[in-house]
Order: C-alpha cells, then structure tokens, then sequence
C-alpha cells in the first residue's frame, strides 16, 4: 500500500471498515511511514474528540496513546485471525484425511472380493 491508498484509508480505519488484507497493508504501511501515522494521528484525534464532545463521554483523553491500543488491537485481531483460518485447514485436512480412511477401510473388503486373483 502506498501513501495515497493509505491516506484513502484513514477514515475506514477509524470508523472500522477495512477489510483484512486492506487492514494489513494500512498497519504495515503506517508503521514504516512517519507521514501516514501523523496523518493518521491527526484525523484520529479529531475523530475521538468529536465522539466525545457528541456523546458527553468521560474516557482516556491520552488520544495518542489510544491510537497505539487502536492500532495493537488491530494487529492482534489479524493475527487472530491467520491462526483461526490455519487451525480450520489443519482440521479440514485431518478430516477428509480421516474420511478417506474410513471409506477405504469400510471398502476394502468388497474391493478385495471383485479382484481375480485373490489376495
């Protein structure tokens, strides 16, 4: 992702609608580009204050350091992610393994009964 795709991305961010690959190139991309992380810093702590102000909530006015729990979360909810989506390949793996099995087990017999030469 580069800056201007990264930039178009700022307020998906933070109103939380970027797909995961999107989300993936915007943190790699923000972590390597001081440009993009004030950018982003800024349109975030305008964001924040406005749904403060909106609300008349009391919370964590430390917005920097919001953005650096928004943006850890973030990075755990990816990684939480990739480990879900190997743990479900890992057991469709181990099931249709188990499946064959089971039917060429179960088949076997009538297999062995069909050959010519016995076995």
């Amino acid at each position: 992702m580069d800056c201007g795709d990264t930039i178009k991305c700022i307020e998906r961010f933070v109103n939380h609608d970027l797909t995961p690959r999107e989300m993936e190139g915007f943190l790699d991309h923000v972590a390597e580009c001081q440009d993009c992380y004030e950018e982003l810093e800024t349109y975030y702590t305008v964001a924040v204050t406005l749904h403060f102000l909106e609300k008349n909530e009391e919370g964590n006015y430390n917005i920097p350091l919001r953005l650096k729990e928004h943006l850890a979360q973030e990075r755990q909810r990816l990684r939480n992610r990739k480990i879900l989506r190997r743990c479900i390949g890992v057991f469709l793996v181990l099931w249709l393994a188990g499946l064959v099995w089971f039917l060429i087990s179960v088949q076997l017999p009538a297999i062995y009964a069909f050959l010519p030469f016995g076995v």
